[in-house]
């Protein structure tokens, strides 16, 4: 009887440390459960807020947007007159280079100079000229940089004078398209006497000269037959308005 005691006490010992093991993993088990919960809600908090401050963002950048496009449309009117130099039929700058040759200074003189003052005297208020440089999308081939380059062309600006200016890219070859451009035109009275704003800039091989939109295609292929087509110049003639 005494073995049956003793037995029976170690089952009920046994039974009690398995309900105490089983308990305890049942807690953690459940706490677990409540801090991942907790975690949980938090990280939907954050996610909330973060949506909640690209919305707001977002607001801010449309209202931003909204009051430039505005800004712009007292500045600019997109009807009108409007000369494209396009290297496919034109004269123009030979690929890497931003000096006006001989020829197509010739051809500016005698073609586009004239037509440009023609249209500045038909232009009621026309007083700027944004001229954009477009180059086509072979590499510079440059292994060095002008860490000056800014600088270079503010000078070129303020001395009314164009130098061939090394560049680190495509986009700085076509503002030294424009800028060369730029001061070839202020050469003639006929357009200087009347434009007070000049914008030279450029769009590098970033716009396609089919669509007037982003290009798929600026990396250069072997091959290519429209490197004429892109490489060319742009020249809007805008009333400005302050």
């Amino acid at each position: 009887m005494k073995t049956d005691i003793l037995r029976n006490t170690e089952i009920f010992v046994f039974l009690a440390m398995v309900f105490s093991i089983f308990t305890a993993v049942l807690l953690t088990k459940n706490g677990q459960y409540e801090k991942e919960k907790i975690a949980k809600k938090e990280k939907e908090k954050t996610v909330v807020k973060e949506k909640e401050d690209l919305e707001i963002k977002l607001d801010s950048l449309i209202l931003r947007t909204e009051f430039y496009e505005s800004k712009l449309a007292k500045h600019v009117n997109n009807t009108l007159p409007h000369i494209e130099l396009n290297g496919a039929e034109e004269f123009n700058f030979p690929s890497r280079e931003s000096v006006i040759p001989e020829d197509f200074a010739t051809y500016l003189n005698d073609s586009i100079v004239p037509k440009l003052a023609t249209y500045i005297e038909q232009c009621s208020g026309c007083n700027a000229i944004y001229i954009v440089g477009h180059t086509d999308n072979q590499s510079v081939g440059k292994t060095h940089r002008n860490l000056n380059f800014d600088e270079d062309v503010y000078n070129s600006l303020r001395l009314k004078k164009y130098h061939n200016i090394e560049y680190n890219s495509n986009t700085d070859l076509g503002l030294l398209r424009a800028v060369s451009i730029y001061h070839f035109l202020k050469n003639y009275e006929s357009i200087n006497n009347k434009i007070k704003h000049w914008f030279p800039m450029s769009s590098g091989p970033l716009i396609d000269p089919d669509t007037g939109k982003l290009s798929n295609d600026i990396i250069f292929k072997e091959g290519d037959n429209e490197n004429n087509k892109k490489r060319r110049i742009e020249i809007w003639l805008y009333a400005y308005k302050k």
